[in-house]
């Protein structure tokens, strides 16, 4: 909150005094709320700008919010599967690390570590690989 002087003319004289303030923030960008010494007006302005600070947070935080559960989610096309079972050949195939195992039986059966061992191990080496190229 910032005071500057307001001119208030009384009688033949006008008289400066600290009568005005003026509420800005400025991490937001949001343009200054001036209003007059009066206690009425001050909680006024403070609420207008509580009001414009939640919706410019909130704003930033759906926007960041949405760009992320966008990239989560896919389209539902074909080419994003994540496995096929061929019963036929006895084949599982993890199309997100490219990963090919010819033991249907034992997978079915509930022995799925050959599956998901390999996709751990991938999901590491890309997080690794994220943090180095962010450094």
């Amino acid at each position: 909150m910032e005071t500057f002087r307001a001119a208030h003319t009384f009688t033949i004289t006008s008289i400066l005094t600290y009568s005005s303030f003026a509420i800005l923030e400025i991490d937001a960008g949001l343009k200054p709320a001036k209003c007059c010494k009066s206690f009425f007006f001050i909680f006024l302005s403070i609420r207008n700008l509580k009001s414009r600070l939640y919706d410019f947070y909130n704003t930033e935080y759906r926007k960041n919010y949405d760009e992320n559960r966008k990239s989560q989610i896919g389209t539902g096309d074909r080419s994003e599967r994540i496995r096929t079972y061929n019963f036929p050949q006895g084949r599982v195939s993890d199309h997100r690390i490219n990963l090919t195992l010819y033991r249907l039986t034992e997978i079915m059966n509930g022995d799925l570590d050959s599956l998901v061992v390999p996709v751990i191990e991938e999901h590491q080496a890309d997080m690794l690989a994220q943090l180095a190229s962010e450094n």
